[in-house]
């Protein structure tokens, strides 16, 4: 209930009334009696002993976990070891055949060969005939 005091500041009495309060509708605290802390107590612990049984129960599933990925893991090791060893293989074939191809599709300019050819032999040998078929290379000199 609101009460309005039209008294003055001045007239008004020092001493305080205490307010009667109703638990659900009031904003005045209560102090806390012995039978809230015989009630909080066991709550708190309970909600402590839960935390803890659910963090083990956690820290158990997932080591369980980690072990079942170990195990996958050391299964998959040699499959994973002759795979880098493949990839290893391939990827020198691949480097061979990629220079292979690019000397295959590469415009040979015969002119410029043939001087270095002439430039690189020694004075008194001679190129008589060189001969290009299919896969023979055939080079005759004096």
């Amino acid at each position: 209930m609101i009460e309005i005091n039209l008294i003055p500041e001045e007239l008004r009495s020092r001493v305080v009334k205490p307010v009667k309060t109703v638990a659900s509708g009031s904003s005045a605290k209560q102090q806390p009696g012995p039978q809230l802390l015989i009630l909080i107590i066991p709550v708190i612990f309970a909600v402590l002993i839960i935390t803890h049984i659910y963090f083990i129960s956690l820290g158990v599933t997932r080591s369980v976990q980690l072990n079942v990925l170990k195990k996958k893991w050391e299964n998959a090791l040699p499959n994973i070891k002759a795979l880098e060893e493949f990839n290893a293989e391939h990827s020198l074939i691949s480097g061979d055949a990629k220079e292979v191809q690019k000397l295959i599709f590469e415009k040979i300019n015969w002119s410029e060969k043939l001087n270095d050819l002439s430039l690189s032999l020694p004075a008194g040998i001679w190129v008589e005939l060189i001969s290009v078929s299919g896969k023979e290379f055939y080079l005759r000199g004096k």
